[in-house]
């Protein structure tokens, strides 16, 4: 366990809390190949790609890593079922080739999951369109590909559904098919991304880094026509300068907003607000996901199994509000019940079954004339130098945007192969595919070590779920519990949640604030009922004040600022039961 560990630090100990304030205090003096602001997945793929490449990178977010839509998608690595419909077959041999990729490359935290597709009398997808459908998915996904899906689709009778799913309605049911998909928890795959990122920087002897908290507030260029960007630090509060040959804005949903310090006046996005929400998987009895249709106007939308807990969603509807804060209403709720309660007539689910809620905005491409749904999930790459904007043109400036979580390392591939093409960086390799490889911190065999685990008293649930979350990094939290027995004890009382988990989100994932760690550093604002969530947040400030010394009053407004997120989510629940 000492090699392991010493191995383990050698990679990833400078991604710590303790390692930022001396890393931005530095900052001023250096210089990137690739400057990326927004580390959402987009941001931090693009890091990876630069880094498995030999490229420097700085990576900043004004917020903390993956706190816009890479932490509140579907929670899926998956290919895109329904733009089969809309004839989007490249986009669908895109995704599924990257979703194969996802489950080799990181197996533990990208798991396979069966997702169920009925056909009813009268519905709009007919048993031939559905076994026509599926047929074509594996077919797309699998053939000539390196990566394969290795679970197969198979057609179902209606009696054998009914066997399988014993909740579902059985009323005009003509039979169907089970298709695979992916499980993930959207923002541990950007976090563990840009660990990657960062360790294989390091192994290369290259200097990078990553910000969370560091807000970009302007342009400019040096002497030697670097491109230059003013941060501010909102830690510590001070102004920082980075010079880098080019800078990519990878901001999502934020990507006009940026572009606007840029003086370019110009729209390239379509906020659309997703939604989903919580329920125990127990409540519902679905033992797959489902690919349903809206019974009001036929949209697509998922029931996720995710272990003990199913997610319902997600909506789609434009979204002209709040970028940072998209709150779950009652009507988002009421139209995904509508569909549930119908398919599934013995749940009659009601407000009281949601344990909690989560909206996100999707940055998509404006396309005008075409519906929410209909907009396409493609990415498109802008260089401002190439656009004259009031006589001006912005050069060592690059937008990337749309696309989704899936195709993240085909995107970055795009850009990096892109910004060589012009001339921002140079060419270091030509061969494409070359970041297709295993992330450090994957687990294939997830049996390793549990016999000498069972001493130290961890359950076998607690095992696989620090294995599914953290891969080799379970290893170091189970040597917090070894070397003290205390930092094993979860929070509260029937739910997971460990001190030792806590730990290793301050030392090797830069976790900084209560809403770092039980927004996106793990599902506890998801998994926890909403109405426990106050003394969850509580008893981690409590620890983090005694363990660490942080500071009575910044922890208390942490913890004010995570409970208003949770209770706008969830305001509707409040006032309706």
């Amino acid at each position: 366990m000492e090699n392991f560990i010493k191995e383990f630090n050698s990679y990833f100990d400078n991604f710590s809390f303790k390692e930022r304030e001396k890393q931005i205090d530095t900052i001023d003096k250096k210089q990137f190949d690739i400057l990326i602001i927004g580390a959402g997945i987009t941001g931090a793929g693009i890091a990876r790609e630069a880094a498995i490449r030999g490229y420097s990178f700085c990576l900043i977010d004004k917020e903390d890593f993956a706190f816009g839509t890479s932490s509140k998608s579907s929670k899926l690595a998956h290919g895109g079922f329904r733009y089969l419909a809309q004839g989007e077959i490249k986009l669908v041999r895109e995704s599924t080739t990257e979703r194969n990729w996802l489950a080799k490359a990181l197996p533990n935290l990208v798991r396979p999951l069966g997702f169920v597709v009925n056909a009813y009398e009268g519905g709009k997808d007919s048993l031939t369109k559905i076994k026509i459908a599926v047929f074509l998915y594996d077919l797309i996904s699998n053939f000539l590909s390196k990566y394969k899906n290795k679970n197969k689709h198979r057609y179902l009778k209606a009696e054998q559904i009914i066997k399988m799913e014993p909740e579902v309605k059985k009323e005009g049911l003509l039979g169907g098919a089970i298709y695979y998909d992916t499980n993930v928890d959207d923002s541990r795959l950007t976090i563990e991304t840009i660990k990657d990122a960062l360790a294989i920087s390091k192994s290369k002897k290259i200097e990078s880094y990553a910000f969370s908290y560091c807000k970009f507030i302007g342009f400019d260029k040096d002497k030697d026509n670097l491109k230059v960007i003013y941060v501010q630090d909102r830690i510590g509060g001070l102004t920082h300068t980075i010079k880098g040959k080019v800078v990519v804005n990878a901001t999502g949903i934020w990507i006009d907003q940026t572009i606007e310090n840029a003086n370019i006046k110009a729209k390239f996005i379509r906020p659309t607000k997703g939604v989903h929400l919580i329920i125990k998987q127990q409540r519902l009895g679905n033992n797959n996901a489902f690919g349903l249709r809206s019974i009001d106007d036929g949209r697509f939308f998922f029931v996720i199994r995710r272990e003990d807990y199913s997610y319902i969603g997600t909506t789609d509807t434009d979204y002209n509000e709040n970028l940072d804060e998209p709150v779950c209403e009652k009507k988002d709720a009421d139209y995904l019940l509508n569909t549930i309660n119908y398919i599934f007539p013995k749940a009659n689910l009601t407000y009281n079954d949601i344990i909690s809620a989560y909206a996100g905005v999707r940055p998509l491409i404006l396309e005008e004339g075409k519906s929410e749904s209909a907009v396409s999930r493609k990415h498109i790459i802008i260089d401002h130098g190439e656009i004259k904007n009031d006589s001006n043109q912005i050069r060592n400036l690059v937008t990337i945007g749309g696309g989704k979580l899936t195709i993240f390392r085909k995107m970055a591939e795009d850009l990096i192969l892109f910004l060589q093409k012009k001339g921002y960086i140079p060419y270091k390799s030509k061969k494409r595919n070359i970041s297709k490889k295993d992330y450090l911190i994957a687990v294939k065999e997830k049996n390793l070590y549990k016999e000498s685990l069972e001493k130290l008293g961890i359950s076998k649930k607690y095992f696989d779920y620090c294995i599914r979350q953290y891969g080799k990094g379970a290893f170091i939290i189970f040597d917090y519990i070894a070397k003290d027995l205390k930092l094993g004890k979860p929070f509260i009382e029937d739910y997971l949640l460990t001190k030792a988990e806590v730990v290793y989100h301050f030392k090797y994932e830069m976790a900084l604030t209560i809403s770092d760690v039980l927004e996106r550093r793990t599902e506890s604002s998801c998994h926890l009922h909403y109405k426990k969530q106050e003394e969850l947040a509580r008893k981690l400030a409590e620890f983090l004040m005694k363990f660490y010394g942080f500071d009575k009053d910044i922890l208390d407004k942490q913890v004010k600022d995570y409970l208003e997120k949770i209770e706008k989510n969830t305001k509707f629940l409040q006032e309706n039961i």
